[in-house]
């Protein structure tokens, strides 16, 4: 079933980053991201994107907030070892070092930058929302949750960016993850049917 855009938001001045990993040049005639409201938002929209080195998961998502490149941001791989973080290896799916501060000391995402400027950030699932970062998170994030449909994420972080109230302003950035597609191709291959 579609989605569609609360009225509310379609006139807003907020900003959104929804990130499906696998939607490359020979799969984005093939497949449509699950959130059709999507297509409705106005103002800057990309067509694609050059992933940086390494094309995984972890190192792009930082990237795409923090504008600089793996190397400068430190989060290098979706697995990786510091000397510096001693008797701990970072993975994915490894909670305790995901949520390891020690990991994130060279990065700062645009929702930190946000918090320190006033800003409010609603962030689903997008690495790094899940530690505190320079003393801050956004205000509305949750642990991930892997076995989320990308239509339950949808619906989560629209219900946090709609529920405004006096004592709840509307967030001025969001970001959604939605892992589906990136799974499948990491799965099967970015042009497999599964995609």
């Amino acid at each position: 079933m579609p989605m569609v855009l609360p009225r509310q938001m379609q006139s807003s001045h907020w900003s959104c980053s929804l990130a499906s990993m696998a939607f490359g040049p020979t799969t984005s005639g093939v497949a449509t991201p699950p959130c059709s409201w999507a297509s409705q938002i106005r103002g800057a929209v990309a067509h694609g994107l050059t992933p940086v080195f390494p094309s995984n998961t972890f190192p792009n998502h930082v990237s795409l907030v923090t504008g600089r490149f793996p190397g400068h941001h430190g989060i290098l791989n979706n697995t990786m070892v510091d000397p510096l973080i001693p008797h701990q290896v970072f993975r994915l799916r490894d909670r305790a070092a995901v949520t390891n501060p020690a990991w994130w000391s060279e990065v700062e995402p645009i929702w930190v930058t946000a918090g320190r400027q006033g800003r409010i950030s609603s962030t689903l699932f997008w690495p790094g929302t899940e530690v505190s970062i320079g003393g801050r998170q956004p205000r509305d994030w949750l642990p991930y949750q892997h076995e989320l449909t990308s239509m339950q994420r949808a619906s989560q972080l629209l219900q946090w960016l709609t529920d405004i109230h006096p004592d709840r302003p509307q967030a001025d950035f969001a970001t959604l993850y939605v892992s589906e597609v990136d799974s499948e191709g990491h799965a099967h291959g970015p042009d497999s049917p599964e995609v």
